[in-house]
């Protein structure tokens, strides 16, 4: 009878122990996907600012020089691409900026009179 205890005992703290296992793997498993969840957050923020930060560029650019159409703005972190286009009267400037595969577009509408009238800006 002592030996069918001691198989049961052993028995129950295998099953606790794979339990208490899979447990463990599960939570550090959603931990490194709550990680890399927060890192790619920080990358899109990234290329948010700076994606912005390129537009103030680009419309600089664009006021002291009445025929600029866009290109490339290059910064220490990398580089972004500017469009300007003529669309119903009002000049549509896209910049777009890629940190680490997150990607980010901003969009201005602006008119021009002896002045640059900015109409909106937001993230596409």
């Amino acid at each position: 009878m002592r030996n069918k205890n001691g198989f049961l005992a052993l028995s129950l703290i295998l099953i606790i122990l794979a339990v208490v296992s899979a447990i463990v793997v599960s939570v550090s498993l959603m931990a490194i996907g709550e990680g890399k969840a927060g890192l790619f957050h920080y990358y899109g923020t990234y290329s948010l600012s700076l994606a912005e930060a390129c537009m103030e560029d680009a419309l600089l650019k664009f006021r002291t020089n009445p025929s600029y159409t866009g290109g490339t703005i290059n910064f220490p972190q990398g580089s972004c691409n500017v469009t300007v286009s003529l669309v119903s009267g009002a000049y549509r400037v896209t910049t777009t900026f890629t940190y680490k595969n997150a990607t980010r577009t901003i969009e201005a509408v602006v008119t021009r009179t002896s002045k640059l009238n900015l109409s909106s800006w937001k993230e596409k």
